[in-house]
């Protein structure tokens, strides 16, 4: 028998058919963004979740968008040329690759873990799964290179958490209602950040969301603190929205059933004329959506999009730097 949240995944999936597709977005929350250059001359160790050769700075963020990398480094040809008096070392990396991942080349074992072992001196694009924090400690001098991210520079908050190939989030402690809770994650940057009550249709955002309720519950027994087991999310309804009875949204106005996911807890969401102000949504530390009342104070969850002053207005452009002389 089919379990209760595969009927209401498949329920919620028919709904979505009949609805006006043009409502919904394209891609995801991540293509919101753009990628800036943080830092010329210099490459980040944070882990990466793919290495490629690309031949351009384009290429290579288009190979990152894919990859749901959230920051680059990118290594151009021009450089590189310079580097190594006049030749193409790219373009050399690319042959020594190429006789690498022959079959029958000679010392291709070891071959193949020298590349692995120093990704940076064999490809020039690689993808991270999180950007560098405020304090750019992985960054090391690299003039091959220029560091890349989504979300500018600094990150414009001190206490956040990356959660890989997905984004930037803070737990807000502080009990507040729905409507005080969307202003402290709007004030949740410093100035010229952008944030807002997250996003959490996906099952990477809710299980990451009650990860992190569940971590500050762990760290708040062993301080014998206040634990909570509920946090807003910017998921909502509002029937001036839509004529349909009952349309949740996020925080962009976006329906939820653009999103093909839910996660209810069992009894909810809660509905009726008697219960008009139960539409505000929280995560449960148990991986759950709940309905409550929008009065109610809880701590919430804030989605931080870049540190620049407006979405989608981040830009990329190839770094320049003077090589090394010996």
């Amino acid at each position: 028998m089919p379990t209760a949240r595969v009927l209401t995944q498949l329920l919620l999936f028919t709904v979505g058919i009949s609805h006006n597709k043009a409502t919904c977005p394209r891609g995801t929350h991540l293509d919101k963004l753009k990628f800036s250059l943080v830092r010329m001359c210099q490459r980040s160790e944070m882990p990466a979740i793919a290495y490629k050769n690309a031949f351009t700075l384009e290429e290579c963020v288009r190979e990152a968008k894919l990859a749901r990398g959230l920051a680059l480094n990118f290594g151009t040809r021009l450089r590189s040329k310079q580097m190594v008096r006049g030749s193409d070392a790219f373009a050399i990396l690319l042959t020594r690759l190429q006789q690498i991942t022959r079959p029958n080349s000679t010392h291709n074992k070891e071959n193949r873990q020298s590349v692995w072992q120093q990704p940076q001196h064999h490809f020039n694009c690689h993808i991270l799964a999180c950007p560098e924090n405020n304090t750019m400690r992985t960054l090391l001098n690299d003039s091959r290179y220029d560091y890349y991210s989504l979300y500018g520079e600094p990150i414009a908050t001190r206490n956040y958490t990356c959660v890989p190939q997905v984004g930037l989030f803070q737990l807000q402690v502080r009990a507040a209602s729905f409507v005080n809770a969307t202003r402290y994650c709007r004030n949740a940057t410093d100035i010229g950040g952008v944030a807002m009550l997250a996003h959490v249709a996906s099952v990477l955002r809710t299980d990451a969301f009650a990860a992190l309720l569940r971590n500050y519950n762990e760290a708040a027994r062993q301080q014998r603190e206040r634990q909570h087991t509920l946090a807003y999310v910017g998921l909502h309804f509002n029937r001036s929205y839509s004529s349909e009875a009952i349309e949740y949204r996020n925080m962009e106005q976006e329906p939820l059933y653009c999103f093909q996911y839910v996660a209810w807890a069992p009894g909810h969401p809660r509905n009726g004329e008697m219960l008009a102000n139960v539409s505000c949504v929280a995560v449960s530390s148990d991986n759950t959506w709940l309905t409550v009342d929008c009065e109610r104070e809880l701590p919430s969850i804030c989605e931080i999009y870049t540190s620049r002053s407006v979405l989608n207005e981040t830009f990329i452009t190839a770094g320049t730097c003077a090589p090394k002389t010996s």
